[in-house]
């Protein structure tokens, strides 16, 4: 029996004192591997957790329609089954079988249905792609109004786009989902997917999809100039300061191609001409340099201007669009010099940036862009708090010359869904625009090709089949995205087009449109985006249009926040029907494979170190022993004769009681002849306690007789 008492006493057992050192390093050995074991037994089991993870196998599971309990779905009317419409001016548009019927009043009557071929052919391209990619035909209206003319469609109702702000996201700057819509406010886009999630679990699950993305695209050049004022109640010594727009600007206007391809279209180049022809107009109307009599080449003969010069500019009273409450936009490409108008169109200060007139065609060709001046959140100079207006204050705001367009393209979206039974526990967990081994396997874009002008209709766009490649009415590229067409017009007052119900055609550049008209008064039912109305937004603006890439991302944002609230997603996986009429459900189902999260348990491999240890010298101990028992030094007979020669009570009753057994005798004989034998160790010497009998022990006897 082991026992700590030798070593703590001292006795000759525990003494060291002449034996092996092979046979000491094993006693030590002995005590650290049974320290070792010792820890191992308490500290190995703290190592096991439990974790919820994706399983490995994917598994189908049966999709429904989940209702947006959140305002975006509680303000999304159910949808309509008119359909979709459109007139093209007094002109028949394309595709249309359909002919004006002219009575006798003079006043035509239009079909302005569009017919089945071109709603086949705008997502014919749909068939070789995953059924959750929307097209043109998949977007619709958020709210929307039905209404009748008699000479539209025989006097039926046809619905027509209608704008009512449901919710401001703006602030959320995360991938969130909403009725119909992915809305990316980190970075602006949105995606279309009518919201269908798999059955409650206990964990969730995870699965991927491909769906279609609109995505603005903004660049925004700085003009290097500021707008510095003192406030009092409303701005007052209002000057235009050169941060080097005006002495450093190149004296050479830059080229502006006015003809741009789906392959080399130049956002930056449209920003940068806006923002050259702005600064020349404005050193030429204050005097700071010298315009051109003879051509380009004379102009610039002198610059009186350095960087940190200031110009006071003409005070039109307090009604400005600017001032210390946040951002605000505008198309009048400087408009901040407040040059006095004449009365006729001769102070240049609109020009066409853009390069896409309402009187271009509408085909692929004609991007839809729409330009303007960004001025900048003001922050203030003199140290004060930029929240705060106070009275003989001192600001500062930076200008922007900025172009926007949007692009269709399709993105790889990997959901997570914590099975809670609503469409508040989908999330986004990863984004990422789809990618293509072979040029080949890119998305075949169709454009509508006609010969009417942008501000009468604007043409279709979407993914087509092979079958279209050759066909005159419509345009094909082959390519991984597609930079949208069509006319932004500027004079909209609000970002949807409520004349007609087509707006997959038209909502990218009405929201661009409307956009670039916001200043700090409120005066119809969009949200304010300048900031004035709340200073969480403002701060944000402040901190993002200290620089032109930043100041871009604004732009982006509002679009994806307007769109979010103008159009809703109607495909998923319960296509083609999407939502059905006059219901917020979804009657069928479908299968789709996804991949569940289940708990597991796990294990910390740190902790588990000793019993590693632990293991090692066990699985030492036994090729030890494998390698003694073949090679013969540790036979069962040898080991028991070891362990009959060192065993305290043989040798004790070998020396007190000799002959009375045999030193290798077995157990059972040893214990029947001497087992019972008494020993007193509590005297210097063991010795007998049992009187020594007379006659012969019995060893002896078998000895004698033999």
């Amino acid at each position: 029996m082991s026992s700590l008492w030798p070593t703590i006493l001292r006795s000759d057992s525990d003494c060291s004192i002449g034996v092996d050192r092979a046979v000491n390093l094993e006693s030590w050995i002995r005590v650290v591997v049974a320290a070792i074991i010792s820890t191992a037994g308490i500290v190995t089991p703290l190592g096991l957790y439990d974790v919820v993870l994706p399983a490995p196998e994917s598994t189908p599971k049966t999709f429904s329609y989940i209702p947006d309990q959140s305002p975006m779905g509680a303000g999304t009317p159910p949808r309509h089954s008119l359909g979709f419409n459109r007139r093209c001016g007094l002109y028949i548009c394309p595709g249309s079988n359909s002919n004006i019927t002219v009575p006798g009043n003079l006043d035509p009557e239009w079909n302005i249905t569009i017919p089945w071929n071109l709603t086949y052919a705008f997502a014919s391209g749909l068939s070789e792609l995953s059924p959750t990619v929307s097209s043109i035909w998949d977007i619709e209206w958020r709210n929307y109004e039905l209404t009748r003319r008699e000479n539209y469609n025989k006097g039926s109702l046809y619905a027509v786009g209608s704008y009512r702000q449901v919710e401001n996201r703006i602030l959320s700057d995360r991938i969130e989902v909403a009725e119909g819509v992915i809305m990316d406010t980190k970075n602006g886009g949105i995606g279309f997917r009518n919201h269908t999630l798999p059955p409650q679990s206990h964990h969730g699950s995870t699965w991927t999809e491909d769906l279609l993305f609109v995505v603005p695209q903004t660049s925004c050049v700085n003009l290097n100039l500021t707008l510095d004022f003192k406030w009092q109640s409303f701005p007052v010594n209002v000057t235009v300061t050169d941060r080097g727009g005006f002495v450093n600007l190149r004296h050479q206007q830059p080229e502006h191609s006015i003809v741009q391809t789906q392959h080399n279209f130049d956002l930056h180049n449209k920003a940068y001409t806006g923002a050259w022809l702005t600064n020349a107009m404005g050193m030429i109307y204050l005097n700071v340099t010298n315009p051109s009599s003879h051509g380009y080449a004379q102009s610039f003969e002198y610059v009186n201007s350095a960087v940190g010069k200031s110009f006071p500019i003409l005070n039109k009273g307090t009604g400005v669009s600017w001032g210390p409450d946040g951002i605000s936009t505008s198309t009048m490409w400087g408009d901040f010099f407040n040059i006095p108008d004449p009365g006729y169109n001769a102070s240049g200060r609109a020009w066409d940036i853009a390069s896409v007139r309402m009187f271009d065609y509408a085909n692929m060709t004609n991007v839809g862009v729409v330009c303007g001046i960004v001025y900048g959140a003001a922050r203030r100079t003199d140290g004060g708090n930029h929240l705060i207006r106070e009275s003989d204050s001192t600001w500062q705001i930076p200008i922007y010359s900025c172009a926007s367009a949007a692009k269709a393209l399709i993105k790889t979206v990997r959901f997570r869904y914590d099975g809670s039974g609503s469409l508040g526990g989908l999330r986004v967990v990863d984004m990422t625009e789809k990618t293509y081994q072979t040029e080949d396997e890119n998305p075949l874009w169709g454009v509508e090709n006609t010969s009417i002008r942008l501000d009468v209709a604007q043409p279709l766009w979407g993914i087509v089949s092979k079958e279209y490649q050759n066909r005159s009415d419509i345009s094909v590229i082959r390519k991984e995205s597609l930079w949208l067409p069509g006319f932004g017009d500027t004079t909209l007052s609000l970002p949807v087009n409520g004349l007609l119900n087509l707006p997959g055609a038209s909502f990218h550049l009405s929201s661009f449109a409307y956009l670039y008209s916001l200043s700090s008064s409120i005066t119809n039912s969009v949200s304010d985006y300048t900031g004035e109305t709340s200073s969480a937004l403002y701060s944000k603006w402040r901190g993002y249009s200290t620089q032109a890439d930043t100041t871009s991302t604004i732009i982006n944002l509002i679009w994806t926040d307007i769109v979010a609230n103008a159009v809703v997603g109607t495909r998923g996986w319960l296509s083609p029907q999407g939502i059905p009429v006059g219901s917020a459900n979804v009657s069928g189902q479908v299968e789709v494979p996804v991949t569940e999260y289940r708990k597991t348990i796990q294990y910390r491999v740190p902790f588990g170190i000793p019993a590693f240890f632990a293991l090692f010298w066990i699985l030492l101990s036994m090729v030890t022993v494998m390698i003694l028992l073949l090679c013969g030094k540790a036979r069962p007979s040898l080991v028991r004769r070891y362990l009959n020669h060192t065993s305290v009570g043989r040798t004790m009753t070998l020396l007190l009681y000799p002959g009375w057994t045999e030193p290798q005798a077995l157990t059972t004989a040893w214990a029947s002849s001497v087992g019972t034998k008494k020993i007193d160790v509590s005297v210097l010497a063991p010795s007998s306690a049992d009187p020594v009998e007379s006659e012969t022990p019995p060893a002896l006897k078998r000895r004698c007789t033999l």
